[in-house]
């Protein structure tokens, strides 16, 4: 019992002691800046198990390094125009001054550029691609240029990353990746080290009269780098860093002038080859715009035949419709002939009427003048035999129908009857049954159309009751037949 208390003592010890450890490389971590003394300070805090001297050093180094830039891409900050980022002032603290501080930060600077180029060399091989980077410091010797005055591209050293087998397999990559850096050279660099200069001489009031930043090791040479043209590509000693120096404006352009006059097969057989696979690439743009134009006509015939059936149908509805309103016309135009035809009957019938109720009226005259002359003749048959007592007929009625005076003593209470339909109107209404003659002698004296009120008047009924009188006496006289 007593060692396996030991042992879980010891190591709950070792596990608080490790904890302890924990949080104080973190605490430590945490403060450390991004220079050389904080790499060391990173260092030490890690507590590696692989010694710093051993044959790893420069990884660890790298490591290091990479443990203070991951993911410095993507940060974002906001940096006001004209002025250092802070990790420029971060690194330079307790680095020192005069040469050996020069020194310090400047192997501090190489070390992330050849992390960097690392980098990019691995990215490279493992994917097979292709990438290249040009860049320049800022803080350049003045070189061979006059102090205080612009830097010009042939001043400049530039250190550029490029993938050697592209180089060497592909015939056009030298020529191209000379242009680029030229052309980053007299576009970008020399105005990136002008703008260095204005902000060291305006924020830390550098006097670049005199050497500042750069390290005597990594001095350009006094002498003119371009009395003699340099080679297209620099010599990288197999490696992937290339230190390319600028050109005056227009060298490049002559020296790759002079290697246009005289192409090699290779390079001729490449263009040949580029030229091909545009000419290859246009005919199966060609091919995919044919097939759309296809398609295209396709859904157009397709639209058509929809709109010419649409078309049809409506030619069909637009027939049968005319059809239907052709023979809608004629049946009108047929009804229209039988109205007028018996329009004509009816004229007819209402002339033979009016013939007959004035041949009427005429005779009725004659005998009244008849019956009022003294000395009845005596061939004239005798009066009607008496009739019971009727209701006595209005002097109004008696007056219209035979004057002031009557010469029979029945004349006044006589109604031979209009008809049958004016006789339900009378029973109806239970109207006078003398109401008889009062139609008659209406019927005979004026139109249809003033029958109405001249019932009204002589009646004195209201109008629908006269309303039916009148279609009553019409249907008597069948005069709509």
């Amino acid at each position: 019992m007593m060692p396996d208390r030991r042992e879980e003592e010891l190591r709950r010890r070792e596990e608080e002691e490790k904890r302890a450890r924990e949080e104080e490389a973190a605490a430590t971590v945490a403060s450390l800046r991004f220079n050389p003394t904080g790499l060391q300070g990173l260092s030490d805090a890690l507590n590696r198990s692989l010694s710093p001297t051993s044959i790893h050093a420069s990884r660890l180094a790298a490591a290091d390094i990479a443990f203070f830039v991951a993911n410095a891409h993507h940060e974002r900050s906001a940096l006001p125009a004209g002025d250092f980022h802070p990790m420029f002032h971060e690194a330079r603290e307790l680095t020192g001054t005069g040469l050996v501080g020069r020194q310090v930060r400047a192997k501090f600077r190489d070390n992330i550029m050849n992390l960097a180029f690392d980098a990019l060399t691995a990215l490279d091989r493992v994917d097979g691609g292709c990438t290249v980077a040009v860049r320049v410091s800022g803080s350049q010797s003045p070189g061979t240029r006059t102090p205080g005055t612009v830097p010009l591209p042939q001043d400049l050293p530039f250190h550029v990353y490029a993938f050697p087998p592209i180089l060497a397999e592909i015939p056009t990559a030298k020529a191209g990746l000379a242009r680029m850096v030229q052309m980053f050279a007299e576009e970008i660099g020399v105005y990136a080290v002008q703008r260095f200069e204005n902000m060291a001489k305006e924020r830390l009031k550098w006097n670049f009269n005199k050497m500042n930043d750069e390290p005597a090791a990594s001095r350009p040479p006094t002498q003119h780098f371009h009395r003699a043209r340099a080679p297209l590509i620099p010599n990288s000693q197999g490696t992937t860093h290339f230190v390319f120096h600028g050109r005056p404006r227009g060298e490049l352009d002559a020296m790759l002038a002079d290697v246009r006059e005289a192409p090699s097969s290779q390079q001729r057989q490449a263009e040949l080859e580029e030229e091909i696979e545009v000419l290859r690439r246009q005919a199966e743009d060609y091919e995919v715009m044919i097939d759309g134009l296809d398609v295209d006509l396709a859904n157009e015939k397709d639209k058509v035949t929809a709109l010419t059936a649409q078309l049809a149908e409506r030619v069909r509805e637009q027939d049968t419709l005319v059809k239907a309103q052709s023979e809608a016309l004629g049946r009108v135009q047929a009804e229209k002939a039988t109205v007028l035809e018996a329009h004509e009957k009816v004229l007819k019938v209402v002339m033979k009427q009016k013939e007959t109720i004035r041949q009427l009226k005429l005779q009725l005259t004659t005998n009244a003048a008849v019956q009022t002359s003294p000395g009845l003749s005596q061939s004239e048959p005798p009066p009607p035999p008496p009739t019971p007592a009727r209701p006595s007929t209005p002097s109004g009625v008696r007056s219209v129908l035979y004057g002031a005076a009557s010469a029979h003593t029945l004349r006044s209470k006589y109604a031979r009857g209009f008809g049958i339909k004016v006789q339900q109107v009378v029973e109806k209404h239970q109207l006078d049954y003398l109401t008889h003659n009062v139609c008659e002698a209406v019927a005979s004296s004026y139109a249809a159309i003033i029958w109405i009120p001249e019932l009204q008047g002589r009646l004195a009924v209201s109008e629908a009751i006269a309303m039916d009188l009148k279609e009553a006496m019409e249907a008597d006289l069948c005069i709509y037949d």
